[in-house]
């Protein structure tokens, strides 16, 4: 994705998202189709590019993974949302989700969960590039924020809030890139986020912002299926080729793709 283009990119993802469809991974004769649910809203793990191609380090980690399982073959679903994601799976209309997600105790009594995680995702404030005095949420006072809905950091960013007699105001928005784009436009005084995300569209964007402080959380991510037939044999298979993944490198070279570095998950 290259710094202009993604930016006139992003004025179509949200007509790309209403059609509800993300790209084919292929077909191989006589394979079994899995759907993998995606949200297609949060570079650099999962959006659409220039050409409305979904793509990201979740989203081709995937294709790749399911390149080493001959029997199977990939297609990929978009939902707005974690929720729906969720909603999507539990009512077949996708096999598996594949999306940053942590793996809790209540997600682990409903769904299964792969034996390894494949990206070490962490927690930080994002601010402003010349914002020098804010390096943790006590630090928004009588300030907006900026976060999606339903989501994973909007619960974080509304839990503390609730907790700490409200001192910000927290705005909705559409996406990701729009979050950043106001941090760096100076609409919004920040939010929280993977360093990972703000890095990347810090870059492609040309915008001006950066994460500061303490690691909040630093935890594993993991694929999700459905605890059932088809949800035991896609782990069963997706174990074996992450093993082999890392191994052979397939790992490490996507994650030098997207983040100019190997984070690959170790043996």
């Amino acid at each position: 994705m290259k710094k202009t283009r993604l930016y006139l990119a992003l004025t179509v993802l949200l007509a790309v998202l209403l059609a509800g469809c993300g790209g084919s991974g292929g077909g191989r004769s006589g394979a079994k189709k899995v759907v993998v649910g995606t949200t297609g809203l949060y570079s650099p793990f999962s959006y659409f590019d220039e050409d409305n191609n979904l793509t990201g380090y979740d989203v081709e980690i995937v294709r790749m993974l399911f390149d080493k399982i001959p029997d199977m073959t990939v297609e990929f679903t978009t939902r707005d949302d974690i929720a729906t994601l969720f909603l999507a799976m539990d009512s077949n209309q996708c096999d598996m989700v594949a999306n940053q997600l942590s793996r809790t105790p209540a997600r682990e009594e409903k769904y299964l969960f792969p034996d390894k995680g494949y990206h070490n995702a962490v927690v930080q404030v994002i601010v402003n590039e010349s914002d020098n005095t804010r390096k943790t949420l006590a630090d928004f006072q009588g300030v907006k924020v900026g976060s999606i809905a339903a989501d994973y950091y909007f619960d974080w960013l509304e839990e503390y809030n609730n907790e700490n007699g409200n001192p910000y105001e927290i705005e909705i928005y559409p996406d990701y890139p729009a979050v950043m784009m106001d941090i760096s436009a100076g609409r919004i005084a920040g939010t929280i986020n993977d360093p990972f995300v703000a890095n990347f569209l810090a870059h492609n964007l040309n915008l001006n912002i950066k994460a500061v402080g303490p690691y909040m959380e630093e935890d594993l991510v993991y694929f999700c299926f459905r605890q059932d037939a088809l949800g035991q044999e896609i782990k069963t298979k997706l174990d074996k080729a992450m093993i082999e993944a890392i191994a052979d490198g397939s790992f490490a070279d996507i994650s030098i793709r997207f983040f100019g570095a190997d984070y690959s998950p170790k043996g």
